[in-house]
């Protein structure tokens, strides 16, 4: 079993005889889009959490303008009165109104930066995403099992070709049996599984760097 050095580590690459650079590439690049998800996701849950906190601002604001009305309701109570002084003034309902709108300022702020930042990770992750399509790409185009396929296909083809000839000489004799007019016309197959394990495979190489190819 071959190791292949990848950023201090040790990564088996059991299936690489043609090119073993090409697989710890496609490791590279697994990770690359691992991260890019990793910090998308953090990144999302920061903005959904200032979401939150914004609305929570928004109410202590609304709340604080209630204050310095009811404040000012005291105040006027109390100096016209004999009423006893108010728990709050007018001052300090305001004060604490500014610092509920700084705060919700501060929060929108945040998100802002957040949302702006969202789309430079989201730009990111596709960027990555690209890069690991073009290394499984090259995983597979550099594969052992893939070059005897397109090899069987050939020899397939051939053969086919080869006995479409013979068809096409015993059609334009009339030979052909009258189940068998139209062999040479093109169908629509039933639903064929030949591409199935190759797009398994595909999928596979999206998470793991020494998934097998259909052999």
């Amino acid at each position: 079993m071959e190791l292949v050095k990848e950023k201090g580590m040790s990564v088996s690459k059991p299936h690489l005889k043609l090119a073993p650079h090409v697989r710890a590439q496609l490791f590279a690049a697994i990770a690359a889009v691992r991260e890019a998800e990793e910090r998308l996701a953090a990144n999302k849950t920061r903005i959904e959490a200032l979401y939150e906190k914004t609305w929570a601002a928004q109410t202590a604001v609304e709340a604080a303008e209630a204050a310095i009305e009811k404040a000012k309701e005291a105040q006027l109570e109390y100096l016209a009165t004999d009423s006893p002084e108010p728990a709050i003034t007018v001052r300090q309902a305001r004060q604490s109104h500014a610092e509920a709108e700084e705060l919700l300022e501060d929060i929108r702020a945040a998100r802002k930066l957040g949302e702006d930042q969202q789309q430079v990770l989201e730009s990111d992750l596709s960027f990555a995403q690209g890069r690991l399509t073009d290394r499984i790409a090259d995983v597979v185009r550099s594969d052992q099992s893939v070059q005897r396929f397109c090899e069987k296909f050939m020899s397939q083809s051939r053969a086919l070709a080869d006995m479409r000839l013979a068809l096409d000489f015993l059609r334009l004799k009339q030979a052909l049996p009258a189940e068998f007019r139209l062999i040479l016309c093109e169908r629509d197959w039933p639903d064929l599984p030949g591409d199935r394990p190759w797009r398994a495979a595909f999928a596979d190489l999206e998470r793991n760097a020494d998934a097998c190819l259909p052999d």
